[in-house]
């Protein structure tokens, strides 16, 4: 979750101005909005995005606002505990829960999500490491 203001050294607190598109939700409370980032930020969201998604350059994709618009959010999230942070295999698990997906289900999706990222040869391992040329 972005914070309503930055606080720079020289121009002191300023309203936060994102760089790129920035899509916002208004949950009804922080846990909705943790319940719904987990949900997001789950392989079997961003799995379903890829397919609606405009590919970018290297393993990135551009979700538009259509293309979120096709994701189908659950009209209630389930009574289980979330928080900040989860590990990726909890997140997935959540959301497969939601869905009412098995473990043989959810294995499949990691393994399309994972097809689908790699890029000339590239193994998706590793991709917090910057890729040389990324500045062309």
């Amino acid at each position: 979750m972005l914070p309503k203001t930055v606080t720079d050294p020289l121009l002191g607190e300023r309203p936060l101005i994102p760089l790129k598109t920035v899509f916002f939700v208004s949950p009804g409370s922080r846990k909705a909005a943790v319940q719904f980032a987990c949900l997001l930020n789950s392989v079997v969201i961003r799995a379903y995005a890829m397919t609606f998604a405009q590919r970018a350059r290297g393993r990135y994709f551009r979700n538009m606002a259509w293309s979120m618009a096709q994701i189908p959010i659950p009209a209630r999230f389930p009574e289980r505990e979330v928080r900040e942070r989860m590990p990726q295999d909890q997140l997935d698990s959540y959301a497969g829960d939601i869905y009412g997906l098995s473990t043989e289900e959810l294995g499949k999706l990691r393994e399309f999500h994972d097809w689908v990222r790699v890029v000339q040869g590239e193994a998706v391992e590793g991709e917090e490491e910057e890729e040389a040329g990324d500045d062309e």
